[in-house]
């Protein structure tokens, strides 16, 4: 054949060139196009198949996962407030019925409907809740938990054997915006099914989740209130408003858009709001009932729907397709919805669009490849009718076309769909490139709307106040939001995701904690709320709340880690500071009790030694062995005051008292206390208001600190007392648990002495703690302080550091008034004697037997009773005059105050004197005894005792 062409002229070799490389060209050219135009229809049509449902399925999971992000972080919040709420209630006395009854007119919630019932007043530390609706009147309890939280909370009685709970206190405003009292929660809802909140706390639980209050959905926390013998009294309520939140989940929803005509709405599901539009298109059509709505073929579509959502699993999606013609339009078109359900707010999350529109991409990629093939074909006839005219040109311009569009194609199938084809000609292929040029022009515009709702949610991430992240299963940040990055304080994602290369090691405090989530994640697949300590990134240790889940892939196995978190440094801390004050109170409840008992033994103890002391001869042997045990009775005693002080049970007898006249008088005192070898410096504000408190007792927490601050300065130093008013506003009082806003008079007590550290600064305050050799300290002194500034109203609070020294700062509540004296009465041995008749109740006989055994060997006569029911009848059987009663406060049945009033009914000018271990709220009035009782602290020496019998006859 090569040696035919030799012989052949140009003309003919180059026709035969042309006619045979225009006749090869045409028919690659086709059959190259056809071939790869029907590679690149079925590549681009699957993509934007999965593209467009992809993107339906993450606008679906989206908005499901805002909408559990938004509940579990309320949650958080109503779970904190239920333990504020809780605190305030133990600290305000508890809750108890008393036998008085008041008139309630009870209306049902749901149905309006009003009953007329009578209920034992319900009170709090012994006073009555009332029946306040007036928001501008102060209720107890209630209105301190919407104070420290902002958010409502309500006290109810229980009604009847079947549950209902009836709103006697509550921040709750009805329509006429009045306090909710007098509302009440059925057992039974009008359906005739079980209220779930009555039925929870009916079963001993605490109910937390979605309720409706009075007329709008919140999310919520009931706990059961129980008295001591473990009777239902009520429940404990509090909550956040569902719409709160929901307000900025319905932005984001309004704000996301779906092709041209999509949308995301939300319906109620299961309860009271089945059917209803919560969240429609737009927000035009919220609240309405479309339970009943048909789609074009006569079917229940929005009942399909709800029936299919409402039994997805957490996390699942489904699908509903209905035929659907908006007014206006032609003809019925097919609507696709992808559905998923919440089921803790009854939430069927559903985006819609039309079918057609998603089927619009894949007609023009079909027409496209047929106009192709067809006008490629037309190009291949007609260069072969004309090959042999145009010979060499046609060939150069088709292979020079062709592999520009081939370029092109490969470009485009990489990804760039920025690539167009640059041919100008106005033949088949000009035709055919600008088909191209369409087709990826339209898949640009689709995958940037993918792009722009990727942005979207991008945007939530990123923005989010907690901590999101993603992290491999060996400990590597795949992913980080900005708030992940200044918890654990990076300056950004970036920095977080190259810095930190071992969470294990760099971000847990406790490197097992991580090994235990992880081998959790592994089991159970998810975890919510467990509080652990990070390390941030300048070593700083705080505390969060995790919620994780495991990611796997497409055959189950484990793919990376996924979650959030919240920083609850500041709640905890919180935390431990109403835990110590807990303990604080439950150790002085014990004190008080045993302080009680003993005081009891130490009265008869005491009485008897120095009965027995006072008979015998000067030279007897027994006197100095008698006189030890006097000794030790009275250091019992004074051990026990000590422990009644710590509890707050002593007797509290307060006056007006300017704190700088106080420590100025006490100044010779200090100085000689505490030794030449230590500067007293006083730094008194002439400025600094009064108090009321007594003045001894305040005088004993100077000395105990003093004391304090001498023994840690062995080797000299200089202590400090400091005067001033103090303004304590919201911040402050936000970082001290149980302090409230005011005006209050600061005492700060401060030396350079040796200081301590975080572990002893802790129990400072337990009685019995010290940290002085054996034999050199009891340990009750700060506890001591502690009693007598927690009953003077007031706070205290301890700042140290080892080799830096301590500083103490109390802060009394401020008053205008002027400080007055206070006199006391002096009695001489001479008048300690009488003769009038004495009736004594004690309830245990052997203190009985001692105090009536002093009175007789001082000429008194006395009428001995057990009890209060025994000095009534011997009150009724004696004719001759009783001058004094003298009865303990605490006994069974019938009590001193109770005693005492029956018998002035009975003998109007009878004097009376009590005596107790410790003082009850009988006689005590906010916890100070009044100027009109006579009271006598046990234990008490014979001395005492008689000076008081004369103090109370000669009034």
């Amino acid at each position: 054949m090569f040696n035919v062409l030799k012989n052949r002229n140009l003309n003919v070799k180059v026709s035969l060139l042309g006619a045979g490389s225009a006749l090869i060209t045409a028919i690659s050219l086709v059959l190259l196009a056809v071939w790869q135009s029907g590679q690149y229809s079925r590549l681009a049509q699957t993509e934007v198949d999965q593209l467009i449902r992809a993107d339906l399925d993450h606008i679906t999971q989206g908005i499901y996962n805002l909408v559990k992000i938004g509940d579990e972080t309320v949650q958080e919040r109503v779970n904190y407030n239920l333990n504020v709420a809780r605190l305030l209630l133990s600290n305000a006395g508890g809750i108890s019925l008393s036998q008085e009854e008041a008139a309630w007119t009870a209306v049902n919630q749901f149905t309006d409907e009003r009953i007329d019932i009578r209920l034992p007043k319900m009170s709090i530390g012994g006073q009555w809740l009332g029946q306040n609706s007036d928001p501008n009147v102060k209720t107890a309890v209630v209105d301190e938990v919407m104070h420290l939280v902002g958010e409502t909370c309500t006290i109810f009685q229980r009604m009847n054997e079947k549950g209902d709970m009836l709103r006697v206190a509550t921040t709750v405003r009805n329509a006429s915006n009045e306090r909710a009292i007098g509302t009440y929660i059925p057992a039974i809802n009008p359906d005739g099914a079980p209220n779930p909140v009555i039925a929870s706390v009916l079963r001993g639980e605490t109910y937390r989740g979605r309720a409706f209050v009075v007329n709008a959905w919140h999310l919520t926390a009931y706990e059961p209130i129980y008295t001591e013998a473990g009777v239902l009294l009520g429940m404990l309520y509090v909550g956040v408003e569902q719409e709160s939140v929901v307000s900025r989940i319905r932005q984001t929803i309004l704000q996301t858009k779906i092709g041209k005509t999509g949308y995301v709405y939300v319906l109620g599901g299961k309860g009271r709001e089945r059917g209803l539009y919560i969240i429609s298109q737009s927000g035009k059509r919220d609240g309405e009932d479309i339970w009943d709505s048909k789609d074009s073929d006569g079917n229940y579509m929005v009942r399909a729907i709800i029936h299919t959502a409402i039994v997805l699993q957490p996390g699942e999606l489904g699908a509903e397709r209905y035929r659907w013609q908006n007014p206006g339009e032609p003809a019925p078109r097919w609507k696709i919805a992808r559905l998923a359900y919440y089921e803790p707010w009854d939430w069927v999350i559903g985006t819609s669009v039309y079918e057609d529109e998603m089927e619009y991409y894949y007609s023009v990629l079909s027409h496209g490849r047929m106009r192709m093939t067809r006008i490629m074909s037309m190009a291949g006839l007609a260069i072969t009718l004309i090959i042999i005219a145009i010979g060499i040109l046609i060939a150069w311009t088709i292979v020079r076309p062709i592999r520009q569009i081939k370029n092109s194609v490969e470009t485009i199938i990489r990804g760039d769909l920025d690539q167009t084809f640059e041919i100008q000609s106005h033949d088949e292929i000009g035709a055919l490139a600008q088909t191209f040029n369409l087709m990826t022009n339209r898949l640009k515009q689709t995958l940037d709307g993918l792009r722009q709702s990727e942005e979207k949610y991008r945007h939530i991430f990123e923005n989010s106040l907690e901590g999101l992240f993603q992290t491999s299963l060996e400990g590597h940040f795949l992913n980080a939001s900005p708030a992940m990055a200044q918890i654990l304080g990076y300056d950004s994602p970036e920095e977080i995701i190259e810095t930190v290369t071992d969470i294990r090691n760099q971000v847990y405090v406790d490197p097992e904690e991580r090994d235990r989530l992880l081998s959790l994640l592994l089991d159970e697949g998810v975890i919510r709320g467990r509080e652990i300590q990070y390390c941030c990134k300048d070593k700083k240790k705080i505390w969060v709340s995790l919620s994780a889940r495991i990611v796997r892939g497409e055959y189950g196995q484990p793919s990376f880690i996924q979650g959030f978190v919240i920083d609850i440094t500041e709640r905890k801390r919180l935390e431990e500071q109403l835990l110590q004050s807990q303990k604080m109170d439950a150790v002085g409840q014990l004190a008080g009790g045993i302080a009680h008992d003993f005081n009891n033994l130490l009265t008869i103890i005491s009485g008897y030694s120095e009965l027995v002391f006072n008979k015998l001869a000067q030279n007897d042997p027994l006197r100095d062995k008698l006189k030890e045990i006097i000794n030790a009775a009275e250091r019992a005693s004074s051990l026990t005051k000590q422990l009644l002080v710590f509890s707050r049970k002593q007797v509290f007898q307060p006056v007006i008292v300017n704190l700088n006249e106080l420590i100025l008088n006490m100044e010779k005192m200090l100085r000689r206390l505490i030794g030449e070898h230590i500067e007293l410096t006083a730094s008194l504000s002439r400025e600094s208001g009064c108090l009321k408190a007594d003045p001894t007792q305040i005088e004993q927490i100077v000395m105990n600190l003093a004391i304090n601050a001498r023994d840690a300065m062995p080797s000299g130093g200089k202590l400090t007392i400091e005067t001033a008013n103090a303004d304590l506003d919201d911040t402050f009082c936000s970082t001290h648990a149980e302090v409230q806003t005011g005006s209050y008079v600061m005492l700060s007590i401060s030396d350079n002495g040796c200081g301590m550290d975080k572990e002893t600064l802790s129990q400072i305050f337990n009685p019995f703690f010290t940290t002085k050799e054996k034999g050199k300290g009891t340990g009750l002194g700060l506890s001591t302080v502690y009693g007598i500034v927690k009953q003077s109203s007031g706070h205290i609070f301890a700042y140290s550091e080892p080799k830096c020294g301590t500083t103490f700062k109390i802060y009394f509540p401020r008053l205008d008034e002027r400080a007055s004296p206070h006199p006391m009465k002096l009695m001489g041995e001479e008048t300690l004697r009488g003769d009038e008749t004495v009736l004594l109740v004690e309830d245990e006989e052997a203190v009985r037997n001692t105090v009536s055994e002093i009175l007789a060997d001082s000429g008194y006569a006395v009428l001995p009773a057990r009890n209060g029911q025994e000095a009534l009848e011997l009150c009724k059987t004696r004719q001759d005059d009783i001058q004094l009663l003298i009865t303990d406060v605490v006994m069974p049945d019938m009590s001193g105050v109770e005693t005492s009033q029956r018998l002035s009914q009975m003998r109007p000018d009878i004097k009376i004197l009590f005596m107790s271990g410790y003082t009850d709220n009988a006689i005590l009035r906010h916890g100070i005894l009044d100027e009109s009782v006579a009271f006598i602290q046990k234990p008490f020496t014979p001395d005492n005792l008689l000076r008081k019998v004369r103090e109370v006859l000669t009034k």
